[in-house]
């Protein structure tokens, strides 16, 4: 009896886009696993049932064309125990042409001849696969973000996983997050380390949140954050981004940018339905 588990087997034809999409693919939880020849895939998903519940993605193409001449008789065989999803990347020989002039690399069929003469290889290695494949998906016209549309409609038809905003509180005297798309500056505002009642506690104190937030400088200042940040989000959901991280800093990273961290997310809200996950990464609590 066939797993009810559903492998995706992703082919096609070199230049296609693969490599751009097994990355698209993987960042919606896949665990993918590029060039395996057909004749190791039952060895692997055997190795792969005792992970349960992930989804796995499987590239064969005509990069192992020596493994390929036993495809259709490995499917077969497979088939009688696992459910495959086969998608198959075409395009056009202009299209795949342009893109490796682009890129000069060699076609991986043709190393000494031309880009058509690996295309046509190619065309029959891969004709059974193709003639196979339940999705086809034509690349040819596709920019980056297109294909990236694309792989989540085939990919991720059930859930559709949040927008993510990553506010991040930090010192900048421990220097800037190295993850971050944007870093706002808030040293400018009155620091509570110069009040002695509030030296030792936090921005996720309400005495020292109150202290910050009351201050005219700082309503002033929101008044333009606000705004700006949910540009920067909206515009990296336009173009297809998972998530955007900003980073807050302040001079040691415990009372300003934590306070303006928690401020922010209950407060950044965008046209599109957004996660915000805030964190202090230098906030040490006593």
């Amino acid at each position: 009896m066939a797993s009810e588990q559903k492998i995706y087997l992703i082919t096609g034809y070199s230049g296609s886009g693969k490599s751009s999409a097994l990355r698209f693919i993987e960042d919606l939880g896949f665990y993918c696993i590029d060039n395996l020849p057909s004749q190791m895939i039952g060895d692997f998903l055997k190795l792969f049932e005792s992970i349960k519940n992930q989804k796995l993605a499987i590239v064969v193409d005509a990069r192992s064309h020596e493994f390929l001449k036993t495809i259709e008789t490995d499917l077969f065989e497979l088939k009688k125990n696992y459910r495959f999803q086969i998608v198959f990347f075409d395009c056009s020989l202009q299209s795949v042409t342009k893109r490796f002039k682009e890129s000069r690399l060699k076609h991986p069929l043709a190393p000494k001849g031309t880009i058509k003469e690996g295309y046509l290889i190619e065309k029959k290695l891969l004709h059974h696969l193709q003639q196979e494949s339940h999705i086809t998906l034509d690349t040819s016209q596709l920019n980056v973000h297109q294909l990236k549309d694309q792989i989540h409609q085939i990919f991720d038809k059930d859930a559709k996983k949040p927008f993510e905003v990553f506010l991040t509180s930090f010192g900048f005297r421990n220097g800037i997050p190295i993850e971050a798309d944007h870093v706002v500056d808030v040293r400018f505002l009155s620091n509570p380390y110069f009040v002695a009642s509030l030296r030792q506690k936090t921005g996720k104190n309400k005495p020292v949140q109150d202290f910050v937030l009351k201050q005219k400088t700082t309503k002033d200042f929101i008044k333009l954050l606000l705004p700006y940040l949910k540009f920067l989000t909206e515009q990296a959901q336009n173009e297809g981004k998972p998530f955007l991280n900003i980073a807050i800093g302040c001079t040691g990273g415990r009372h300003r940018s934590v306070t303006l961290v928690e401020y922010l997310k209950t407060k950044l809200k965008t046209k599109n339905s957004s996660k915000i996950i805030a964190s202090h990464r230098d906030l040490r609590q006593k």
